[in-house]
């Protein structure tokens, strides 16, 4: 009859080895994590996040600098130019005056003056008087965006006088355009501008 407990192999010695091949195995899996995160590489790989940190830090301290002398600049530019504005109050009341009193020159009995500005002309106005004759200019709506037509009933050399003119201020008021930013001041004090006129 066949005997179960018989067994080619010591089932202790087996189990002795498994036991010993385990340790083994384990201690292995072990080496294996700890000498994969050791290598070389990721310390030069942790060095240069470092210096990419610290590049990144100082070209921000830098850029943080160059707009601080460029705001240092532009306020430094407001600044002249809001002490030129101030200087030239003086001589754009002067011209106002003047042109106030321009515009209030008519005789007693011919004491009406009107006058409108327009905003937006392209820059091309056509006038004709009852015999179809045409008189056509053009001029540079850049530097003069706006446009007024005054009517003198006597005031101008005892002639009822119509005057197109394109401008620079959209209020007769120059102190007053300037307040609502309708006039165009040139950055220098040499003003260029452009007209043509065509009659026929």
């Amino acid at each position: 009859m066949f005997n179960n407990d018989e067994r080619y192999w010591d089932i202790g010695l087996l189990n002795k080895w498994f036991a010993i091949s385990s340790i083994i195995f384990l201690a292995v899996t072990i080496w294996v994590f700890v000498d994969d995160n050791d290598d070389e590489f990721k310390d030069y790989q942790r060095e240069f996040r470092k210096m990419e940190v610290e590049i990144a830090k100082k070209k921000l301290l830098d850029r943080a600098a160059e707009i601080e002398v460029e705001k240092t600049r532009y306020e430094e530019d407001l600044d002249r130019a809001q002490k030129e504005f101030d200087a030239r109050k003086e001589e754009l009341a002067l011209l106002d005056d003047k042109l106030n009193d321009f515009l209030s020159s008519v005789k007693p009995n011919q004491n009406r003056n009107d006058f409108v500005y327009f905003y937006g002309v392209d820059g091309k106005i056509k006038v004709t008087n009852e015999n179809n004759d045409m008189c056509v200019f053009e001029y540079d709506k850049s530097t003069l965006p706006y446009f007024w037509i005054f009517q003198s009933r006597g005031g101008w050399n005892n002639l009822n006088v119509n005057v197109l003119e394109p401008c620079n201020s959209g209020i007769k008021d120059l102190e007053e355009a300037i307040k609502q930013n309708k006039i165009f001041l040139p950055k220098s004090q040499n003003y260029k501008t452009w007209y043509t006129i065509e009659v026929s």
